[in-house]
């Protein structure tokens, strides 16, 4: 299966940033996408500002659960700085469901 995912950010402009990257959602509600995306799907990167998909790419990991405090989230992701480095964690809701996953960019 293929997944487009966007937000309202600028993504990375190398390869190694994209694959080094943790990357997650967090919802007050479970939205589909928290049951569908698994290890082995191509996820598209949509690039807001720049109105491009900017990178194609393949889930190699994918982390889901509910969360009922912030702090959760950060322990089990071992995020660090979240709090100051993260406006959109800032903003997530303070109790949910995460959905959490690594990818491998694919060339073409």
């Amino acid at each position: 299966m293929a997944f487009v995912t966007s937000g309202n950010f600028t993504l990375p402009d190398t390869p190694d940033g994209l694959t080094n990257g943790l990357w997650f959602n967090m919802w007050a509600k479970k939205l589909w996408s928290y049951n569908e995306l698994e290890p082995g799907h191509t996820l598209y990167w949509y690039e807001s500002p720049s109105r491009c998909i900017v990178w194609r790419s393949k889930v190699m990991e994918v982390i889901r659960f509910p969360y009922k405090r912030k702090d959760e989230v950060e322990k089990k992701l071992q995020l660090t700085n979240v709090q100051g480095a993260q406006p959109y964690f800032v903003d997530a809701p303070e109790s949910g469901f995460c959905l959490s996953y690594k990818v491998k960019r694919l060339k073409g």
